[in-house]
């Protein structure tokens, strides 16, 4: 509301737009903190959710072709393999997980193998490819825990041959290829949201190309749940902090919008409120007369406030009577004695000319107090 430490007379108009303008900020801050909230609460939910399990691992075997020199059919994990005898490879992917909190619902899970070329100085990509060997869903699984054993053959020459060919097709001789074969894993809980890092791969093999040898990498990836706990820790706390700041923004733009409605009342709303307070706090000190009063004959000596008149009540133990004009918003309160009448008058003529003065003060309040009693 700009702070309003300077008040003019506002029309009827002015004041309710400024009213309903600062009203509709609140709202607006009140629905963002009920917002944040709610996120909040997603955040907290989604960092028990999130907390799992998983492992994985690869065994694989390297069949051969028929030769006069190995006489075993395949040959184990971490070898150097002479890539002319190599037949296919035979992967086996395993997988584990483990929901600490919420039912899995299914899962699914695919092989893939990516072969890239690239440059031996740049490390640059000079052709690359990707092809889905395998694709597979379970769906009803209805428990907190999955283990997926996925043995394939992987046509090592199909690949070999089709990188042999663009190179010698293009001349590339300064290039390394390769041949990735990557298992990815995606598990939904019973709300279908998913449980862990679906775009990483659980693991994969890196098979060099078009090379007299081959040596297979093997590459295990999974996820750092104490990471993933801190990250979304984090995230809440800084919910939290917008919030607060929030919520006392929102209060604090409460309280000046009721101060500014307090200080900007109508001659008859400043009236009303003033005889009401009168009324509620001095009320069994005043009889009100149904007739009105002759002031004429008398010598009227008023008084600057309501305060005053109780004093004069108490010297000459007399009683305050009141009077009133309804149609002119007039309310005299009085004590007469032997020669004089003390009057103390509430008129709603005379709040307007209060009203009408630019109060330079600090605050809303302060303006205000220049008009109570």
């Amino acid at each position: 509301m700009g702070g309003y430490k300077e008040y003019k007379i506002l029309d009827r108009k002015e004041r309710n737009k400024i009213i309903i303008r600062n009203i509709i900020i609140i709202l607006i801050i009140f629905v963002v903190i009920c917002s944040l909230i709610i996120t909040r609460n997603i955040i907290k939910n989604k960092i028990i959710d999130a907390f799992y399990l998983e492992s994985s691992n690869i065994d694989y075997k390297v069949y051969l072709k028929e030769n006069d020199f190995f006489k075993k059919e395949y040959l184990n994990k971490d070898n150097q393999y002479i890539a002319n005898l190599i037949d296919y490879i035979e992967p086996n992917f395993e997988y584990k997980l483990e929901s600490l909190e919420k039912k899995i619902s299914k899962y699914s899970y695919k092989i893939v193998a990516d072969v890239n070329i690239e440059d031996k100085l740049t490390y640059k990509s000079l052709y690359n490819f990707s092809d889905e060997i395998l694709n597979e869903t379970v769906d009803k699984v209805n428990s907190s825990s999955i283990t997926i054993n996925k043995q394939l053959k992987v046509d090592y020459n199909k690949y070999n041959n089709i990188i042999n060919e663009f190179l010698n097709t293009y001349d590339l001789n300064n290039s390394n290829a390769v041949l990735k074969i990557s298992m990815y894993v995606s598990v939904l809980d019973k709300n279908n949201n998913v449980l862990n890092n679906a775009d990483t791969p659980v693991a994969s093999l890196n098979i060099p190309l078009t090379t007299k040898t081959v040596s297979i990498d093997m590459k295990v990836d999974s996820i750092d749940q104490n990471n993933l706990k801190h990250y979304e820790n984090m995230k809440s706390e800084v919910y939290l902090y917008a919030i607060i700041i929030l919520f006392v923004l929102d209060v604090v733009l409460i309280i000046r919008l009721l101060l500014f409605i307090s200080g900007t009342k109508d001659e008859k709303g400043m009236y009303n409120t003033m005889l009401k307070r009168i009324m509620s706090n001095y009320g069994s000190y005043i009889q009100k007369i149904n007739n009105e009063f002759d002031f004429l004959d008398n010598q009227i000596l008023e008084v600057k406030s309501f305060e005053d008149l109780l004093q004069i009540k108490e010297t000459l133990n007399q009683p305050i009577l009141m009077t009133d004009k309804l149609s002119a918003m007039e309310t005299y309160f009085f004590i007469p004695s032997e020669k004089n009448i003390y009057v103390y008058e509430l008129k709603m003529n005379s709040l307007r000319k209060i009203r009408g003065k630019r109060f330079k003060s600090k605050s809303v309040e302060e303006d205000i107090e220049k008009i109570k009693i």
